[in-house]
Formats: structure tokens, sequence, C-alpha cells
């Protein structure tokens, strides 16, 4: 060797980024000045040391020393990992390769490279826990979990997922899932919930079914979401939770609805017949009784109880026991008091009413007024024949009910005697009004009368 070449090969050992020594019989004859920053020794405090002395341990030391002399004899060269120390007692990784100076005679000394891989093995520990991580999350995980290619193919699946459609996973993996697990009836559904994939939409279904294996409907839950790198998508995820039992307590819990629905309507229906029977008799008692004072009496005991009976056939027949459509209940009311007080048409109903509904206990009670006002209006405002029209109102303004009754009738020429001559009339509209806390302002004037009703929502 020249001596433009040995300083050559000086300039390379003293600028190589790794550590670089020589060994004769494992005694240092050189090392680098990275080799001896790696291990916090000098120059002089390494050459004439057995190697050894950057061993972590004497078992470490003849492991390494086996299996790297092991390949030198064999190829010339080896390479292992192993745990040195350093000067001040801390240990680091390494990878070690050698290489004999002279091929075929390790005892002419051996060359070696020592790279610190300290933090490549701790993150190689840390991405080895993170894995074990994920794949416990993933392989326990109590929904089935699938992960797909860019072309929706299978690469994982968990036991769950193999559980809820009965595939094995050597039956799935490359299989192209929506064509496997979706039913006829549910394809847009599918195709929809692709295309939002394919836009790097989530997707999320509460409830629909799938296709197992051996062709059973399974109600599932689904959430499907790209998974990307950076920008671009390298895939997709779909967790499925089967919810076939929380399907069968739905349809327990609608049956039994059902059920109570209908029981609901059949005690509407009896409370309806027990009070148009009260009603008719009433009727019956109010056409022989001879005094007619007490027969007009009776007569009006008869329409308080129609009227409450008319809600009840309306939750009956509507089939929504929450609540009434007042609307058309003031229709059939006004066609009552027709058909009850009025023996000709010298009195008409105008009736102005926009769609409202009122819950059972609201409804009954304004029922009951609007009976008890429409009643004085047919037994007082129009005397002797006279000629008119009730007026009867209904909408819902400021968050209110509004329910106007007014007639055009001969009204009250002392307003005052109201409320000094007893009425059960007009005593049980002040008492309903406070039941269903509705404002209640009334006129009485020879202009007619008028009843005035804001109902609030929450009644």
């Amino acid at each position: 060797m020249n001596l433009r070449t040995e300083q050559q090969l000086l300039s390379i050992l003293k600028a190589a980024p790794v550590g670089i020594g020589t060994v004769i019989n494992r005694v240092i004859q050189e090392a680098n000045s990275r080799l001896c920053s790696m291990t916090g020794y000098s120059a002089p405090e390494l050459v004439g040391q057995s190697i050894r002395v950057l061993y972590e341990s004497e078992e470490e030391y003849e492991r390494a020393g086996r299996e790297k002399y092991k390949s030198l004899h064999e190829h010339d060269w080896g390479a292992t990992e192993t745990r040195w120390i350093r000067k001040d007692g801390t240990v680091m990784d390494v990878l070690v390769s050698s290489a004999t100076i002279e091929p075929g005679h390790c005892e002419q000394g051996v060359t070696f490279i020592a790279l610190d891989i300290s933090e490549w093995k701790r993150a190689e520990l840390e991405l080895q826990v993170q894995n074990a991580r994920w794949r416990d999350l993933f392989y326990g995980a109590p929904e089935g979990i699938v992960l797909l290619d860019n072309d929706l193919r299978v690469v994982f699946l968990n036991s769950e997922f193999t559980r809820i459609f009965g595939y094995t996973e050597a039956e799935l993996i490359g299989v192209e899932t929506p064509s496997v697990l979706t039913p006829e009836d549910k394809r847009s559904e599918t195709e929809q919930a692709v295309a939002q994939l394919r836009r790097g939409e989530v997707v999320r279904i509460e409830q629909t079914v799938r296709m197992t294996k051996d062709g059973r409907r399974v109600p599932v839950s689904v959430l499907s979401k790209p998974i990307r790198l950076d920008e671009d998508r390298i895939g997709v995820y779909g967790i499925y939770r089967d919810i076939s039992e929380l399907d069968r307590a739905q349809r327990i819990v609608q049956q039994s609805l059902h059920e109570k629905e209908l029981l609901l309507q059949e005690i509407h229906h009896r409370v309806k017949n027990n009070l148009s029977i009260v009603s008719g008799l009433l009727a019956l008692q109010a056409a022989e009784h001879p005094n007619p004072g007490l027969s007009e009496q009776l007569e009006h005991a008869r329409a308080r109880v129609k009227s409450m009976a008319m809600i009840h056939e309306r939750l009956y027949r509507s089939g929504n026991l929450a609540q009434i459509s007042f609307d058309e209940y003031l229709q059939d009311l006004a066609r009552d008091a027709e058909q009850a007080y009025l023996t000709d048409e010298r009195v008409r109903f105008d009736l102005r009413l926009h769609k409202v509904s009122l819950t059972l206990d609201t409804a009954i009670p304004c029922g009951l007024l609007v009976n008890e006002m429409i009643v004085n209006s047919l037994r007082h405002a129009f005397p002797g024949g006279r000629r008119g029209t009730i007026t009867v109102e209904l909408g819902l303004r400021d968050g209110a009910v509004r329910l106007r009754v007014a007639d055009d009738g001969v009204g009250m020429p002392d307003p005052g005697l109201l409320e000094t001559i007893p009425s059960m009339g007009t005593e049980l509209i002040r008492e309903l009004a406070s039941q269903i806390n509705a404002q209640l302002r009334r006129r009485f004037d020879g202009g007619g009368t008028a009843y005035e009703l804001t109902i609030p929502t929450t009644s």
C-alpha cells in the first residue's frame, strides 16, 4: 500500500459517521473519533484493550463473539446486533459489522464498523407496542371491523366481523364486501355509501340489514370512513354493530305500544258509548218530564255530556291518542247544537277555523266551554224569532291558541247583572277557563255577546 492510499484510508477512517476500529484476537488496535465519541473513551483508552470492555456483560460478549466469528470464518464477514456499555455506564444498542483484513485469516486482524441503533431500537419497540395495542383493539373489539383497500376489497377483518356474517377470514380476504354483504333491496343504499366514501365523506347508517353467509338478514348499524395518509386515500374502514337485540327490543316495544294504543282506543270507545247512553237517557228524561224548566235543564246537561262524548269519539277514530283536531271537533259541536236547539234557519253559524290540535286534558274543558258559550247564545241572544249569526273563530297567534265565540244578538242591557245573578253557565265558563289557565275576556252589550279565550299551548 503506497503512502497516498494509506492517507486516503486514514482520512476516511476519521471522517466516517460510524464507529470504525480494528482488532486482532479481539484486542483493539485502531479506533476512529466517532467510535470514541460513541463510547465516551479516548483512543488511548481503547487501543490495547480487549473489546470486552465495550460489552454490557460477559454473556453478551461471548454470544456476539460466537455469532460473528462463526460467520467470519465461513464468509470473511459477519454482523450482529448487541449492547455496548459506555464509559459513563449507560447502555446503547449497536449494529456491529466485521470483515477480515486478509481473507481466510481472522488471526491477521478484523475491521469492524459500529452503528448506534439505540433510537432505532426504541422506535422499533414503540412500534411493536403500538402494533400490539392496535391488534388488541382491532381483533378484540366488540364491533365487527373490516379494513378495505381503495377498491373496497378486504385487507383485514376481526373475529366479531366473522361472527356476525359467518365468513372465515380466508373467504373474505381480497373480496369486495359490498357485493357480498348487501341484499338486493339495499343496493341503492350501498351505492350511495360507496359514492360518499369516494368523495372522502363519512358514512353513518343507524339501522339497516346485511346478508350473512347462510343468507340470513342481520340488522346492523354501519360506520365507514376513508383512511388517509397525508392527502391520499389509502383505504377504508368499516365498523358493523350487530343490533339484533336492539331490533328485537324495538319490535317488542312497538308491539307493546300498539297493544296499549288499541287498549286506549277501546277505552275511549267505551267512554264515548257510556257518555252517549247518559246523553240519550237525559234526552229521554227531558222529553218526558212535565216541568218545562226542568226539562230544559236536562237538555243542557245532555248537551254537556254529548260534548265530552264527541271528544272521545274523535280520539277513537283519529288513531292519535295524544291530541285531538280541535277545529274538526268544533264543526261537529256546532252541527250538534243546530240539530238540538234550532228548528229553522233563522240563526246560522259562521265557522272561521284554522288547524289546531289540543291535548285531551285541554280539549275536554275547552269543548265544554265552547258548548256553554254556544248554548247561551242560542238560548238568550235571539228572542222572539230574531235572526242572527254565531261566529266561532279558532287559530294560533303569538304562541297561544286564540278562541272566540260571538253572536250579534241582543246582548245584555246591564252587563253588571252577570256578576249578581247566579248562572250555572257563566260560572262553569269561568271555572273551566281557570282550569286550563286560559285568559278569558267577555263583552255583553247591544252589539251582542262575545267570549275570547287565550289558551297557552303548554296547557
